[in-house]
């Protein structure tokens, strides 16, 4: 039947668990988007994102802003239009955004656009079923690399 091939548990799929993720991270991404303006979050001089949050972070950023797996790119990939548009509809304020990008991570791509910049990031998530892109994505809070990049940022932004 049709319907059971959208179950990330039929029996006939391969990759459950990570389909399973995926479906959880798109249905995320789906309802910020429709309620980012609407998310109450406090007043702050950096927002700071990882994931949907990077979204959110992004909507109520002032002038600076850092994203950790952001899946921006891919909204826009669905939209049919390049992402400077997001960008510019979430915030048109911000002055500097600082984009993080772990290599293995399925969901975090690059942002095209003038006050961006991109930072990739590559550790080893590798077990014997290969690396993992889970981990991948939630690496980039125990990452010494975002830290220390983060940390220059912030000297440089005079925070």
């Amino acid at each position: 039947e049709p319907a059971e091939l959208h179950q990330s548990d039929h029996p006939e799929m391969e990759y459950n668990i990570l389909r399973g993720w995926l479906s959880e991270s798109i249905l995320d991404f789906q309802y910020v988007l429709l309620h980012s303006n609407e998310i109450k979050v406090p007043d702050a001089d950096i927002y700071i994102g990882h994931s949907a949050g990077s979204i959110v972070a992004l909507t109520h950023a002032k002038e600076k802003c850092v994203l950790f797996g952001s899946p921006l790119n891919l909204i826009e990939l669905d939209r049919g239009s390049n992402n400077t548009t997001l960008i510019y509809s979430r915030r048109a304020k911000i002055t500097k955004v600082l984009n993080f990008i772990h290599k293995k991570d399925v969901l975090s791509h690059p942002l095209k656009h003038e006050n961006v910049t991109n930072i990739f990031i590559n550790n080893n998530f590798l077990n014997i079923f290969g690396y993992s892109p889970i981990k991948a994505h939630n690496s980039y809070w125990k990452s010494k690399k975002v830290k220390k990049e983060m940390i220059e940022a912030l000297k440089e932004w005079k925070c």
